[in-house]
Parts: structure tokens; sequence; C-alpha cells
């Protein structure tokens, strides 16, 4: 074998590392850009060191990315993992909302630390049943419009004869915004009305696309784990009947609620049932609404109002 031969090594050119054998990416950095170095053993060194040397190279970002990974140390954490047996019981800390229907649906009421989603075509009554159910959990809420002026949400709220000063209301989209004042508020629920308005400078893109959905939603829900706060989000419905945006906001979701009409009470019916996912109850109770001059009055056809009050 020639010296040439014992002398071969393969050569990243975007960060120099040395190869024993062929690659087809870069062990260290993942790049696709290996370069056969064959020197004979005396000058193998200065030729690796040659190749290593900076270069005007485009360096693809996911392979950039993976080089630090790889490169840089996780950092250390506080937390440690506990076993399963010794994790303390706690149970639910469940907020009522003053609506039988939504608390039987909800499997109890709306969950601490919790981020609901409510879909609905337009016109079904989403924002009028999302207001009753924000005045009447008796808490401190923030509700963020970003389709309506705060002067059109308090005509609604006076016509539902849901005022309270409970409810703060903020015509915001700025979703970093939004959580700063709900923070600054102390408020125990977050409303924002619609998840489709909502912006994350995190993410490129205009409102309602699905990259923002996507950020909003993952941004809402760690939020929500982190301080302890429930959400409760209005989402747009397609015209074949599902949630508007990426199948990742049902992820992030604890419930997916959706509020679709009915043919009883001359089509003035509305029901709400769970859209196959509650984290924290059944999915398969239905609740039942006659839509009035005064809101969504609850229907009691299953004794609710037994179970619930």
């Amino acid at each position: 074998m020639s010296d040439a031969a014992r002398a071969r090594r393969y050569v990243c050119r975007a960060c120099g590392h040395a190869h024993g054998a062929w690659s087809a990416r870069c062990l260290r950095c993942h790049a696709f850009d290996l370069a056969v170095v064959e020197e004979s053993a005396a000058v193998v060194e200065p030729a690796i060191a040659a190749a290593a040397a900076p270069k005007l190279v485009a360096v693809p970002a996911e392979a950039a990315a993976v080089a630090r990974r790889i490169e840089t140390p996780a950092p250390a954490s506080d937390v440690e993992p506990i076993p399963l047996d010794q994790v303390a019981e706690r149970a639910l800390e469940r907020i009522e909302t003053g609506l039988a229907p939504v608390d039987a649906v909800l499997g109890g009421g709306i969950v601490a630390a919790s981020m609901v989603v409510l879909g609905a075509l337009a016109g079904c009554g989403k924002s009028t049943l999302t207001l009753q159910v924000a005045s009447g959990v008796g808490r401190r809420v923030l509700y963020a419009t970003g389709e309506e002026t705060i002067e059109q949400v308090a005509d609604r709220a006076r016509r539902l004869r849901v005022t309270t000063p409970r409810v703060l209301l903020i015509a915001e989209t700025d979703l970093a915004a939004i959580l700063r004042f709900a923070e600054s508020k102390r408020a125990e629920i977050l409303v924002i009305d619609s998840i489709q308005t909502a912006l994350s400078a995190s993410s490129g893109g205009l409102p309602g696309t699905a990259n923002q959905v996507r950020a909003c939603s993952e941004q809402i829900m760690r939020w929500c784990k982190r301080t302890g706060v429930a959400a409760w989000i209005i989402g747009h419905v397609t015209a074949d009947g599902s949630l508007a945006g990426p199948s990742a906001m049902r992820h992030f979701a604890d419930v997916v609620l959706e509020l679709d009409s009915g043919a009883g009470f001359d089509g003035n019916e509305r029901i709400l049932r769970c859209a196959g996912k509650n984290r924290f109850g059944r999915s398969n109770v239905v609740g039942k609404f006659e839509i009035t001059d005064e809101g969504l009055r609850p229907v009691d056809g299953d004794g609710w109002e037994e179970k619930f009050h």
C-alpha cells in the first residue's frame, strides 16, 4: 500500500474534522461536504490543517445547529426525576363557569393551568358563550379581543347582562403583551378571541398562518403550566367543520370544545361537545343551549343542574 493510500483522510470542508474512513456526512457537524486528502504521511497534518482553515463555505443552518448541540454540553438542571410512587397526590383545581352544560362537558369546570380551545362556525355564538363563561367564573379574567373593540365586547356584555368588574378587557393581538398584562393583573383565567388574530414574535408570517397559530398555541400552553393560569382560546372552524389551523394546536390544548347548531328551538339550539379530547374528563358528554337575545340559555335535559349545582 502506498504512502498516499496510508495517509488518505476524509476532511470536512465545513468544520475541518478529519475522518479515518469515508462517511456520507461529517460525524461532527453533519455537513455533506467531505473532501478526500491523499498525501504522504509527512504532510498529512499540514494538509488537514489547511483543509480545516477558515474558508468561505456556506454551512447549512441545520448542520451548524447540530454541531453546536454536539459541542455544547446540555445545561445543568435543578429538577430531579421523581419516582412515580412518590409523586404527591393533588386534586385538580376546577373553576365552575356558572353554566351547567359547560361544566358538565368540561368534567366539572375549567381546570387551573389548563388550555381550553373552543371552535365554532361564524355566528354560532362562541364569543357570546365565552363572555358568559368569563363573567360566570367569579374569578379575575383578562379578555383579550383581536377581532372587536373593547366597546363592542362591553356592549354585548350589557345586552347579556353579564357586566362585572372582574373581567378586564384589552384590545391586543401581540401575544407577549397579552401574557404580560395577564401576569401583571394577576388574572386567573386568560381569554383570547381569537387565536387566529394572535401574533408571536418568535415565528414569522402573518396572524392566522399555520406557523403563527402553532407558535402561539405552544407559547400559551407553556405559559399556563408555568403560571397556573387557565386559558380559554377561541378558534375558527373551517367550512368542513374542522378546527382551523395546524393539528399541533390540538396537541397543545388540554381540552378541545366545539359549539354547533342544532335543529331544536326552531334552529336556535346550540350543542357543546368535546372534539375528541379532554384530559380531565370524558369526551362524550354533550351540553345543550337555546340561543336567545340574552345569550345562551342552558337546557337542562339530562339533569346537569342536579349534578353540578
